[in-house]
């Protein structure tokens, strides 16, 4: 299984295969076993909500803007490098593998595939095939984990 691409690109940021369904999307479709980490910024409520409405509100405001920077920004960042190794190292350890087929155009549309390391091919071959004949499938030996159009 060749990767298509640039060379410039390591080969696990190019997509494993390319297909075109019938209706003229384009799907890449990716293998790995990391499942992408999500970011995810704190509940935060600003003061207007709390009923600061007098002359003071703007230096509030102003005041707020460092510590909602915090909140959404630092903190999440901190979370995101801490988790990321731990992350990493149990999917170096599981036998799980996903496969990910991504449609760019017309909207963007994900589909992902948790697949035990001995049916990967199978899988792979199913999802490739159907995604070109116009069709979404849920292979025997693999689940649905992620769908998603946006």
């Amino acid at each position: 299984m060749r990767p298509r691409g640039s060379r410039f690109w390591p080969r696990w940021l190019r997509p494993s295969r390319t297909v075109t369904a019938p209706d003229g999307r384009t799907w890449e479709i990716y293998v790995g076993r990391a499942t992408g980490l999500r970011w995810r910024p704190n509940d935060y409520e600003y003061a207007q909500t709390y009923g600061v409405a007098d002359a003071g509100s703007l230096i509030w405001t102003l005041l707020e803007i460092p510590v909602f920077l915090f909140n959404q920004v630092v903190l999440p960042a901190v979370r995101y490098v801490l988790v990321a190794p731990l992350a990493l190292a149990r999917s170096r350890l599981s036998d799980r593998w996903n496969v990910e087929a991504v449609c760019w155009w017309p909207s963007e549309e994900r589909l992902v595939w948790s697949v035990a390391g001995s049916d990967l091919d199978r899988v792979l071959a199913e999802v490739t095939d159907a995604l070109r004949d116009g069709h979404r499938v849920t292979p025997a030996g693999s689940e649905l984990i992620r769908q998603s159009h946006g």
